[in-house]
């Protein structure tokens, strides 16, 4: 009886021995990345070949095949590098693993690496040849004037322009400068807003009328904004910002409007930016001052709000991202820049810290390469804009260029065109054109241009 007592036993533990490794097998081998890497036998990268502008971006994605047969994504496992860094910066960060940044002509070679196991991609970035530029004169109206630039960054204006619209609010055009959207309030209804798609003329830069789709009505005005997919459209107004769906044939369907809380009360929306993966939206809140994270939802584009983060002092009044997603940048009334980390998977905000500016920054932008900031700063007296270097490392600012406004005009905006070669700076007296230097960001003044105040200007 007391052998068959102890085999009992001696059995019973072999059998919990034999579930236990069953389940620590089990474990080790489900789960995306996370098989050892001595059973990780290669790896495919998607796209293996692609190509985006200056200051554009690509995702890419990591599948590993394993020794028993399986397939896993293994796109944050594996360590992303780029043979030509000038050119394309990639991303390790959690939550923007693979996402790559053309901050420089030409093709690099892009690897994804785990232990022994490697494969590698091509991507190639293009300096796009300088298109139309799209400006709505304030002092003229609802209508666009469309411009082309010339070498000397001087703008010509176009056979046909400016194009009389019904009233204009804002607009936005894709990177393939393919077509218009656009804003327009309804005459006589100050609160009707509809928005607008139109088909641009890759040859003359006209665009099509009557629109191709028509959209009404919203009570978004302002900072429309495409998605990476050029799938949604987003646009606030001063308490909630709607997401639009655009299908293939430019057509446009409301999806939602969330309404910006803070404290369960309205908030009052200053302005709005995409971080450039499209996966989170950022809104500037006047009252009382936060920065508001909004998650985009990839299959619809529709919101939903991640939290607040304080701002101390006076309301933000715009927010800049940076090309490679890395860096938020707050424009305050306080004579200072507010820097901040972006979580790539959350979306969180962790303050990096604050640059003082020779004035109060009221309009910017980030350079495509993601090198500099450039900020118009006013009412010190000598209105001016500055260029800071950023540190791709920390996201830290450094002031490297300052130039005044001629004839003393505040800046209104400030726009850097797609190539990187020049900047243009609105001020009270017209539009000021700098030349950016590509190796130090040191801004010239090239001419004075009167486009009539700009109060909205694209490529």
């Amino acid at each position: 009886m007391a052998h068959r007592a102890d085999s009992s036993r001696l059995g019973s533990r072999v059998i919990s021995f034999l579930v236990a490794a069953a389940v620590l097998s089990l474990v080790l081998g489900c789960g995306s990345g996370s098989n050892s890497s001595s059973s990780l036998t290669s790896i495919q990268i998607n796209p293996s070949t692609a190509e985006c502008r200056l200051g554009g971006s690509q995702q890419y994605t990591a599948t590993g095949t394993f020794k028993d047969g399986t397939f896993h994504d293994v796109t944050t496992s594996v360590t992303w590098s780029s043979s030509q860094p000038s050119a394309v910066f990639i991303n390790n960060q959690n939550g923007r693993n693979g996402f790559a940044t053309g901050i420089g002509a030409g093709t690099s070679t892009i690897t994804a690496s785990e232990g022994n196991v490697q494969a590698t991609a091509t991507l190639m970035v293009s300096n796009p040849m300088p298109r139309f530029a799209y400006v709505s004169p304030a002092q003229h109206g609802p209508e666009i004037e469309i411009y082309t630039e010339a070498t000397d960054g001087l703008l010509t204006p176009v056979p046909g322009s400016p194009v009389q619209l019904a009233g204009l609010n804002d607009m936005t055009i894709d990177p393939a400068g393919r077509f218009l959207f656009t804003t327009e309030q309804l005459p006589g209804f100050l609160f009707q807003v509809s928005v607008n798609s139109y088909a641009i003329d890759h040859a003359t830069g006209t665009f099509s009328s009557p629109p191709l789709s028509t959209l009404c009505c919203t009570l978004g005005f302002f900072d429309l904004l495409l998605s990476p997919s050029e799938q949604v459209l987003h646009v606030s107004d001063s308490q909630s910002i709607s997401t639009i769906s655009v299908d293939p044939a430019e057509n446009l369907t409301l999806v939602e409007s969330t309404p910006v809380l803070v404290a369960s009360a309205p908030a009052n929306i200053a302005h709005i930016v995409m971080e450039p993966s499209g996966k989170f939206l950022y809104a500037a809140l006047a009252s009382p001052p936060n920065i508001a994270i909004l998650a985009i939802q990839s299959s619809n584009g529709m919101l939903t709000e991640q939290g607040t983060v304080q701002i101390a002092g006076l309301a933000p009044d715009q927010l800049v991202v940076d090309p490679t997603g890395q860096f938020l940048y707050v424009m305050h009334p306080n004579t200072d820049l507010l820097s901040f980390l972006v979580n790539g998977t959350t979306g969180g905000l962790t303050s990096i810290g604050t640059t003082q500016t020779r004035g109060e920054p009221g309009a910017a932008a980030a350079h495509p390469t993601g090198k500099w900031i450039y900020i118009g700063m006013c009412c010190n007296g000598n209105p001016s804009v500055s260029g800071f270097s950023v540190d791709p490392a920390t996201g830290n600012l450094v002031e490297v260029t300052n130039v005044t406004i001629p004839g003393g005009g505040e800046p209104t905006k400030v726009v850097a065109e797609p190539t990187g070669r020049f900047l243009y700076v609105e001020a009270n007296f017209g539009t000021n054109v700098f030349s950016i230097d590509p190796v130090s960001g040191a801004l010239a003044l090239v001419a004075q241009q009167a486009l009539m105040i700009p109060s909205y200007f694209t490529f």
